[in-house]
């Protein structure tokens, strides 16, 4: 029983706080020391909240609204951020390699020079967000969105992006070398200097240009 009574009065406190003193707590708890690598925050409101340079490797946010989030230079590998709404954070050498980011809203984020290589990003949604020089080497992108994404000098090298939407994206020296493009929508982005070198291009055929 007295094992039980700190977790008891922990979960007591928490449904009595109002939502601004449950966000601050929850924050306060990411960005501990304690519990590296089990931290839990399913579903949380983390909007807006300043996540700079916190480790989060490994940690379970899925379905979280960090919308408005700032966190550049945060370390996020194999974090589960499955489901959560990162419209307009700022991910800046942000580190989300090999996370599950199935289903993640990017829509307007900053994700300049953040690493996602052999991450999980399908049905993801870039729409209008800068990942320019991101690195998404292996990532798996099928069925994502990057209508409007600035990804000039970007990494997607040896990626599957079947049915990816480039729409007026900005693929200026991107690397695509060895990408899986199959079914992918390229109308009117633009491609100067882009390397699709033995990538799958839309239509079925291999290109080396």
């Amino acid at each position: 029983m007295k094992i039980l009574l700190p977790i008891i009065t922990a979960v007591v406190l928490l449904a009595a706080c109002t939502p601004e003193q449950r966000k601050e707590m929850q924050i306060g708890a990411l960005k501990s020391d304690r519990n590296q690598g089990t931290k839990k925050c399913l579903n949380c409101d983390l909007s807006n909240a300043d996540l700079t340079d916190v480790d989060l490797r490994d940690a379970d946010l899925s379905g979280a609204n960090l919308s408005g989030a700032n966190l550049s230079k945060a370390y996020l590998r194999k974090a589960n951020l499955s489901g959560a709404n990162l419209s307009g954070a700022t991910l800046i050498d942000t580190d989300l390699e090999g996370s599950n980011l199935t289903g993640v809203n990017f829509t307007r984020a900053n994700l300049t020079n953040a690493y996602l290589n052999d991450s999980n990003i399908a049905n993801g949604n870039f729409t209008n967000a800068n990942l320019q020089s991101a690195r998404l080497d292996k990532a798996k992108l099928p069925n994502t969105n990057f209508t409007g994404a600035n990804l000039t000098n970007a990494y997607l090298n040896s990626s599957d992006i079947t049915n990816g939407n480039f729409t007026n994206a900005n693929l200026t020296e991107t690397r695509l070398d060895a990408s899986n493009l199959t079914g992918a929508i390229l109308d009117g982005a633009i491609t100067t200097e882009t390397n699709f070198c033995l990538a799958l291009m839309p239509d079925g055929s291999k290109s080396c240009n």
